[in-house]
């Protein structure tokens, strides 16, 4: 974490970089002081690796000594870095000038500066002597004071100092190192007023693992024992190149992992906002991080007895309660209460809440950057070892922009032939009663729905005297967005997966809405677009994605709505293309109607059907479409050819007089009921014929699968057929899709 340099009252902030280039080139000259070693070694050694820029190495240490030393440098060299090392004591102005100069010889004009000298013996207060402050002091700012005496300060173009956290919290035993870096970090400030064309940055550092004086020290292990975490050599040059490269980073700036309580730094702490999940703060660095605990089980949650998978007694805490759970940790990290744009959500693994038993849940939120948190959701029945939802929330960029997926005539379109209530939510969906608030649908096939929502229950979401404001909306609401999906696979179950970028609408659930999804097949993922009733958009989905849970068996009787987008995906499976809809007729609708009707599920709520001289029908806009209607019940096709039959007792004779000799015999070799075979040649001569193939093409056997499906060919030519029942129809049906498509 870092946070910017008031002396006083820091007030906790990352560093957001908006310029991405080092103020550094192949033509610079960085002079490191303290620089063979430990940290500066590190920073010096990235920074040139990624500019080009040489390095003069200025240290007291004796490389033929010193292996630590001896190594870096092999190091350095063998990344390609020029460097030169050149001894002396920086309290030594004439030695450093010296040094300078020597420098400047081998590797031309200093242009920058990295400032990584110091020395610290911890004693106590009552122990120190003006030496021991002389010793510390000196390296720091009369260190730094020599190196700049000796360059061109009008060539500088950056300065940066290296010095501790322990200036601005303090530490026992380190009184005398608090001063020096507290002078360091003063002079710096001074040096960046009078020089406002260099940048100048000091960097309070907290303790690095691996590398450093708190390595060396011995105090990585009893500090982490106290809570105080350190920076890895990785995060430390990464933050040291953000500070660097951001032209619009403080001049002072600490960085440092978590501290634990330090009663000698106030970061203005308030409460947090009264939120569910933000019971048990264990964690709070305002404006930087917070991780926050809250128990849930079936008493204090009442959905969750209303959102049970497979009526078992272990309820699953909702994707959307996840959301809202990392919202509200954002919320109270970024001090703002505006609804975040969610991004890379991530619904990891389920958390189960037993009916007799309570879970912790666990918020964890970062701050990466001004306008964006870094959020998990752990629990306690996985040790809160392990994610189980990931998020990133982003401050709002105002309204959200649609993806094209809005279109009033889809919303237009009657409802479609099938009950949410009674025929989604129960036999395909386990959601309980707050839960169901898909109306109608208006338009379902493989790749697309449009469907009408309800507006939520007004049910109270957790228990008495806890709060109950929720900041995404009502989650059974947001829930409900997705639910529309089912009917596009109908035979599987799928749970949330992620998403890419989700736009939340002010309040979810307050008003009756409508849901349009797409499907990006390039990508496999959906989009969706949340609009009014009045088509104002709401909210955006980008990039939905979903995993299959289980499969479904599949019905004896089908509801007709939903076989047509299960029609889709099984000509996918068999290398076909082709695209469908299934639907009972409105009541009194007369063929053409209901046609018209099922064109316009199948391609959009504004085309119209037209029909040729010849009478083969196409859409307005000259896309080829096929119909067929049976029982009171149509099929529409983007193929050049469908069908739908009753399946019909007959005689031989009288097949034998339809389907001719090949057809007969084409029939026989079906392993199944003869009607039904001889109803399934039929059916693909039929939707032959509206192809434009002649009457009486003979067609082969290609390919038998199950669930009542044979595909047949004649030439290039494949037919899809599959016997099945309907609901409200007596008797089975044959469908065919014929389609030239092959994948």
């Amino acid at each position: 974490m870092i946070h910017d340099g008031v002396r006083r009252e820091p007030v906790l902030a990352p560093v957001e970089p908006r310029g991405t280039d080092l103020p550094l080139g192949p033509d610079d000259v960085l002079l490191v002081t303290g620089g063979g070693k430990g940290i500066s070694a590190e920073c010096a050694l990235a920074l040139a690796r990624e500019s080009g820029a040489r390095l003069a190495l200025v240290g007291r240490s004796d490389p033929a000594g010193d292996e630590e030393l001896t190594a870096n440098l092999d190091r350095m060299e063998a990344a390609g870095v020029t460097a030169r090392y050149l001894r002396a004591d920086v309290t030594d102005a004439d030695r450093v000038a010296a040094a300078v100069a020597a420098a400047e010889a081998a590797l031309g004009p200093v242009t920058a500066v990295l400032h990584g000298a110091g020395g610290n013996v911890p004693k106590l207060l009552d122990e120190l002597t003006d030496d021991d402050y002389a010793r510390t002091i000196d390296p720091k700012v009369a260190g730094l004071e020599a190196v700049l005496g000796a360059v061109d300060t009008a060539r500088l173009r950056l300065v940066v100092t290296f010095g501790s956290m322990t200036g601005r919290a303090g530490l026992r035993g380190e009184a005398h190192y608090a001063v020096a870096n507290e002078w360091q970090s003063d002079l710096v400030e001074r040096l960046a007023a009078e020089h406002p064309h260099c940048r100048f940055r000091a960097v309070e550092w907290s303790l690095w693992s691996g590398v450093g004086m708190g390595e060396r020290l011995g105090s990585v292990e009893n500090l982490s024992r106290a809570g105080v975490t350190t920076i890895t050599p990785d995060q430390g040059v990464a933050m040291l190149r953000d500070l660097v490269a951001d032209p619009a980073a403080p001049v002072v700036a600490v960085v440092t992992g978590r501290f634990g309580e330090m009663p000698t730094v106030s970061f203005g702490a308030g409460r947090l906002p009264l939120l569910r999940f933000l019971e048990r703060p264990r964690v709070n660095y305002p404006s930087i991080e917070l991780v926050a605990d809250a128990d849930v089980g079936w008493g204090s949650d009442p959905y969750l007895a209303e959102h049970v998978f497979g009526g078992g007694t272990e309820a699953v805490l909702p994707g959307t309660v996840g959301m809202e759970i990392m919202a509200q940790g954002a919320a109270a990290l970024l001090g703002s209460e505006t609804v975040p744009v969610l991004t890379d959500v991530e619904f990891l693994r389920a958390i189960a809440v037993p009916a007799d038993a309570t879970v912790t849940v666990r918020v964890a939120v970062l701050r990466t950057s001004p306008g964006s948190v870094s959020a998990v959701v752990r629990c306690s029945t996985t040790n809160f070892q392990m994610d189980h939802f990931r998020a990133v929330c982003e401050a709002p960029g105002g309204k959200p922009k649609g993806s094209g997926l809005v279109r009033p005539e889809n919303a237009a379109l009657p409802p479609m032939a099938i009950d949410p209530q009674t025929e989604l939510y129960g036999p395909m969906l386990f959601h309980g009663p707050r839960f169901r608030l898909m109306g109608d649908i208006r338009r379902a096939d493989a790749k697309h729905v449009t469907a009408r929502l309800l507006p939520d229950t007004r049910v109270d979401w957790f228990g008495r005297y806890l709060p109950g404001r929720l900041l995404l909306g009502d989650p059974a609401a947001r829930d409900a967005y997705m639910q529309p999906l089912a009917l596009c696979a109908p035979t599987v179950l799928a749970i949330p997966a992620g998403v890419r970028r989700l736009v939340p609408g002010p309040a979810a659930g307050a008003t009756a809405a409508f849901v349009h999804a797409r499907h990006r097949v390039e990508d496999g993922c959906w989009d969706m677009d949340v609009t009014d009733e009045d088509g104002e958009l709401i909210e955006t989905w980008e990039g939905f994605t979903t995993r299959m849970v289980e499969k479904f068996p599949l019905p004896a009787g089908w509801v007709p709505t939903l076989l047509g987008p299960y029609v889709e995906h099984a000509l996918v499976e068999f290398g076909l293309a082709g695209r469908a809809i299934v639907d009972t007729d409105p009541e009194g609708a007369s063929r053409r109607a209901a046609a018209e009707l099922a064109v316009r599920r199948l391609l959009g709520g504004d085309v119209r059907l037209r029909h040729r001289p010849d009478g083969k029908p196409e859409a307005g806009d000259g896309r080829a479409v096929s119909i067929s209607h049976c029982a009171g019940v149509t099929l529409a096709t983007s193929t050049p050819g469908c069908d739908l039959e009753l399946v019909t007792a007959r005689d031989r004779e009288t097949w034998a007089g339809l389907l001719g000799p090949d057809g007969l015999a084409l029939a026989g070799t079906l392993d199944e009921d003869f009607d039904t075979a001889a109803t399934r040649v039929w059916a693909a001569g039929e939707s032959a014929v509206k192809a434009g193939l002649p009457a009486g093409t003979p067609f082969t056997l290609l390919s038998t699968h199950e669930d009542g499906w044979a595909v047949l060919a004649a030439g290039d030519h494949r037919v899809a057929t599959m016997a099945t029942g309907l609901r409200g129809v007596a008797d089975p049906v044959v469908l065919a899709v014929l389609t030239e498509d092959a994948l």
